[in-house]
């Protein structure tokens, strides 16, 4: 009987421990994913292969919301869709955390590079657009990564007290996993740094400026709107000219602009993905190695 009592005890005890943890887009259920023991959830509302842009909120991700003990948002206009139902959800369950990532001190934040070049050729436009045109993919940012994971294993000890030290310590753990990481995609993309290339819409900041990557322009000024055909024919030009190594193409999105803009150009296509279209078992490290690796491949001559 005493034994059966324990068991019962410690049942009850591992069940108290275990949270469910709810995020907006699968990148920052990698960054979780280190986190998580047997026991707790952790629930994506955006569907992986998923593009934010067109997402439609439904009952069911609200129910996400209401029963987690912890939700993890970008805080920015990736997932702008998901901040009203945030905001009812923490009115009614004072006791669920949130965290806004691009809230963390220190964070960098970058503008869009096409407002960039905006301020580069026009002083009103950087009087009139300066807080205006933010890139909001502050994830790809291993340095921003670090202040993010930082806040979630802080929310973990606060969530699971007894079990801080070891929480701690994978924070620790997983960090010196980030540095590395750092320095590996450095020396992968080193050889191929000043091969140009194009993007199919402006994503990808926070992850080339750190390296240096030679990332000529986009073929789309943004999601919803195509290059018309004065556009298409810059395109091809500054193809050829500029001897444009790759274009990249993203699976969220068709690519059938894509293809039709370098038809009949000597130019390789490649697929980048800014959302982390994969298996929801793997972590932030495996996320970043896998579009390293996408640049690369696509760039080595």
């Amino acid at each position: 009987m005493k034994h059966l009592v324990f068991l019962m005890g410690l049942f009850m005890s591992l069940q108290a421990q275990a949270i469910q943890v709810t995020v907006t887009i699968p990148p920052l259920a990698a960054l979780v994913q280190p986190y998580l023991s047997k026991g707790d959830r952790l629930v994506v509302l955006l569907p992986y292969g998923s593009s934010p842009h067109h997402f439609q909120f439904r009952p069911s991700h609200l129910k996400a919301l209401y029963d987690a003990d912890l939700i993890l948002t970008v805080g920015n206009t990736v997932d702008l869709w998901a901040k009203k139902p945030i905001q009812q959800v923490l009115k009614q369950n004072v006791h669920t955390r949130h965290i806004a990532m691009q809230k963390q001190p220190g964070l960098a934040v970058l503008p869009s590079r096409e407002q960039v070049l905006l301020e580069e050729h026009s002083k009103e436009a950087l009087t009139q657009h300066h807080h205006d045109h933010i890139d909001p993919h502050i994830w790809l940012s291993i340095k921003n990564a670090t202040l993010m994971l930082k806040a979630i294993g802080q929310a973990w000890q606060d969530l699971k007290p007894s079990e801080a030290q070891e929480t701690a310590d994978k924070t620790k753990q997983i960090l010196s996993e980030l540095d590395q990481l750092d320095h590996e995609i450095k020396g992968l993309l080193k050889p191929v740094k000043n091969v140009p290339y194009l993007v199919l819409h402006d994503a990808f900041y926070y992850f080339e400026k750190p390296y240096g990557l030679n990332n000529l322009g986009t073929i789309q000024v943004s999601t919803e709107v195509k290059p018309g055909i004065k556009r298409v024919l810059q395109l091809r030009q500054l193809i050829e000219k500029a001897k444009v190594q790759c274009v990249f193409k993203e699976p969220q999105f068709s690519d059938n602009q894509l293809t039709y803009i370098i038809s009949g150009l000597n130019v390789k296509i490649g697929s980048l993905d800014p959302m982390g279209r994969f298996e929801s078992s793997k972590n932030y490290v495996d996320f970043m190695k896998a579009l390293a690796m996408q640049y690369e491949e696509c760039l080595a001559r």
